[in-house]
């Protein structure tokens, strides 16, 4: 049997090379005790000749899926030579570019295969129609007449395209459900809230890493100096681009509150409500209880639950009026009606 390469970087993932697509190696590769969950397999790519393990593109190597697929050749018969170099790496933006641009390609193929399938559908409906079409309107079939097995296998067909339409439109509908989220994808992962709840994230992550390379937390005796030094670099790089995309987002217009914008008294907007501002924290804001009033206003006095508050995080803010400011609102729409009147 052929000699095997089983090789891991982050820049290219976990690719086992030396074999193809239909030999003895496949039945291996293929068994779903791969990965994270022990429920991936391997897969096989014709761009890059090889078999590659889903997910494991820039991440460091996952050990165990790496030891078991080799020990799991071996005892095939296959010779296999392991090499794993997690300093070949791509950079943050470059990953992120890359998926975008596959997920650019997916959407577009859903979009065609959901229009080419529900033209399909739509074609076998139209022949189903003309088939009926063809038979008088009422006409039952004449059991006793030499013609009775025709006419009887002829709606048979008529009914299996009806059938095979209805089928097509429905798989049409799905990928074209599958198309329209998957072109969601990249203004979710832009959004400036998410993105500065990921950026919260990762500066906590941050801090982790600080405190283990300092020595303040035990779990740094499980990583070599190198490793923690990996991890830091990653996530600051991490950093670097989303506070770019909240930077590029600030430019076109989007507000980032904070405890600056706010003083006791205020009024946040979140959610389609106005909510007095009962405490300003350094990363959220005190206000009466979400589930204690659907009034477009609340404040302590109106809120059913006087002495319930929620914290309202910053990210989540999207607007603010003074007390004054509420109240010229307040008054301009009590005179709405007059007006109308």
């Amino acid at each position: 049997m052929p000699d095997l390469i089983l090789t891991h970087t982050p820049a290219s993932g976990t690719l086992v090379s030396g074999t193809q697509r239909g030999d003895a190696a496949g039945a291996v590769l293929k068994q779903r005790i791969y990965g994270p969950s022990g429920r991936l397999k391997f897969q096989f790519s014709r761009d890059l000749g090889c078999w590659y393990l889903p997910h494991s593109r820039d991440r460091d190597a996952r050990r165990v899926s790496i030891d078991t697929a080799a020990a799991k050749l071996r005892e095939a018969g296959f010779a296999v030579t392991v090499i794993v170099d997690d300093a070949q790496r791509r950079s943050f933006a470059a990953a992120k570019a890359d998926r975008a641009e596959r997920s650019q390609q997916r959407t577009q193929r859903l979009a065609e295969r959901a229009g080419q399938t529900a033209a399909r559908g739509a074609a076998l409906r139209e022949e189903s129609r003309a088939m009926a079409a063809r038979i008088p309107f009422g006409q039952p079939i004449l059991a006793d007449h030499y013609s009775a097995n025709r006419d009887r296998n002829y709606r048979e067909r008529m009914g299996r395209k009806m059938d095979q339409g209805i089928a097509q439109g429905e798989k049409a509908q799905e990928l074209q459900r599958r198309s329209d989220a998957s072109a969601q994808w990249k203004a979710f992962r832009d959004n400036p809230r998410i993105t500065l709840r990921r950026i919260a994230q990762l500066e906590a992550q941050e801090r982790g890493w600080l405190r283990r390379i300092s020595g303040q937390d035990d779990m740094g005796e499980h990583f070599s100096a190198e490793e923690m030094q990996q991890h830091l670099a990653d996530i600051q790089e991490q950093l670097e681009y989303w506070r770019a995309v909240v930077a590029e987002a600030e430019a076109n217009g989007f507000k980032v509150w904070s405890r600056e914008d706010f003083a006791k008294g205020d009024f946040t907007h979140y959610g389609g409500q106005w909510f007095e501002v009962v405490r300003v924290n350094p990363k959220t804001l005190t206000v009466p209880s979400f589930t204690s009033t659907r009034q477009p206003v609340a404040t302590r006095q109106t809120s059913a639950g006087r002495h319930r508050t929620h914290t309202l995080p910053y990210d989540k803010v999207t607007g603010r009026r003074s007390p004054e400011e509420m109240a010229a609102a307040l008054a301009e729409q009590s005179q709405q009606p007059e007006q109308d009147a």
